[in-house]
C-alpha cells in the first residue's frame, strides 16, 4: 500500500520489486523495466542500448533517456569499456 492512512491505494504489481526510491524519486514503468532486467542479469549488464532496447521493446532513444535518468538519480552506475586498440564496446550497467 502507498499513500497515507487516509488515502491508501494498491501497489501497481512489480512496485514492491524496485530499490527505495526514497532519494530516487518517482520510477516511471520503463525504468523499472530496465530495473528489473538489471536484476534478472544479476544486476550487472554488458550490451549495447540497442540490444536492450530490442530485448526490452523500447527504442533505444528511449533506453538512452531512461539509463541516463537512472543514473542522475543514483540506481544505476555505468562503465564504460575499451578493447586494447581503444575502440569502445558497449558499456557495463550495474545497479548501485
Amino acid at each position: 500500500m502507498r499513500g497515507t492512512a487516509a488515502n491508501q491505494t494498491p501497489e501497481r504489481p512489480g512496485e514492491g520489486a524496485t530499490p527505495a526510491v526514497g532519494a530516487a524519486g518517482h520510477l516511471t514503468p520503463t525504468e523499472r523495466q530496465i530495473i528489473a532486467y538489471l536484476r534478472d542479469n544479476s544486476g550487472s549488464l554488458n550490451r549495447s542500448k540497442a540490444v536492450i532496447a530490442e530485448e526490452l521493446g523500447r527504442s533505444v532513444k528511449t533506453v538512452d533517456r531512461n539509463i541516463s535518468d537512472l543514473c542522475r538519480k543514483g540506481v544505476v552506475t555505468v562503465e564504460p569499456s575499451w578493447d586494447e586498440h581503444g575502440a569502445q564496446l558497449p558499456n557495463t550497467y550495474r545497479l548501485a
